[in-house]
């Protein structure tokens, strides 16, 4: 039977205008934490990557929150677990043990924001050494 995966795989879409050299099909997405299936080819603005679930051969999956949303962890975490289990179902020449998620600690920190303070040699010797 043909399986659909957009809707056998919950909040499953891609993103527009970017490939995956994988595969050379556009960079599929999962939108964990949300109650409800979004419609299908409903267009939605990506405001952060919560992280990636790396799969044997490259074809990963960009773990994404939409429209400055901020899901709970738990859910994004329970979510993901949910889907490499329906993917590896969907998909019987992918062994779920090649599967990871790598999450990102804080997709909302804005990059570059560290200080540099820490990182200053004057700060690592005391006065007079």
């Amino acid at each position: 039977t043909d399986i659909d995966y957009g809707t056998a795989l919950k909040n499953y879409g891609e993103i527009v205008g970017f490939r995956n050299r994988a595969d050379g099909d556009r960079w599929d997405i999962v939108v964990p934490g949300l109650v409800d299936q979004l419609p299908t080819d409903s267009r939605h603005r990506l405001s952060a990557v919560l992280g990636v679930i790396m799969l044997k051969g490259g074809n990963h999956k960009l773990v994404v929150a939409l429209g400055g949303s901020k899901p709970d962890p738990e859910k994004v975490s329970e979510d993901v677990k949910g889907f490499i289990e329906e993917y590896a179902k969907s998909h019987p020449d992918m062994n779920k043990s090649r599967m990871r998620y790598m999450q990102l600690d804080d997709p909302y920190s804005p990059a570059g924001t560290m200080t540099t303070e820490a990182l200053s040699i004057t700060q690592a010797f005391k006065d007079g050494e």
